[in-house]
């Protein structure tokens, strides 16, 4: 269901009242939606720590520094989004400076 803003604060009690009985409601202004009112899922209970405890393996060397051109390629993606963006991009990494990409020094 979609509903105005306006429409949205004259019957937000019974918006209240279907969102409780399962639905949604989409809060639109001037036709675009901006918000949803969703049911919150009931609470699960306290989380049991430790669960998982010897299922999952991590390599000695999982934090070992990455091939250059495995960096190279991270390097590539943040300076084209900053590109598509317009913003510069805050690093502590010289190499950016080699790419057409205003760098802030961090």
């Amino acid at each position: 269901m979609e509903v105005s803003v306006y429409a949205a604060k004259t019957n937000l009690s019974k918006l209240l009242a279907r969102v409780e009985q399962g639905g949604d409601v989409v809060i639109t202004r001037s036709g675009r939606p901006v918000a949803r009112l969703v049911p919150i899922r009931p609470d699960a209970g306290a989380r049991i720590l430790g669960v998982d405890a010897g299922r999952l393996w991590i390599a000695p060397d999982f934090d070992a520094p990455l091939p250059d051109d495995v960096l190279g390629a991270f390097d590539r993606m943040i300076v084209a989004q900053a590109l598509v963006e317009g913003v510069p991009v805050l690093t502590a990494d010289a190499a950016l400076a080699d790419y057409d990409v205003e760098v802030i020094r961090a």
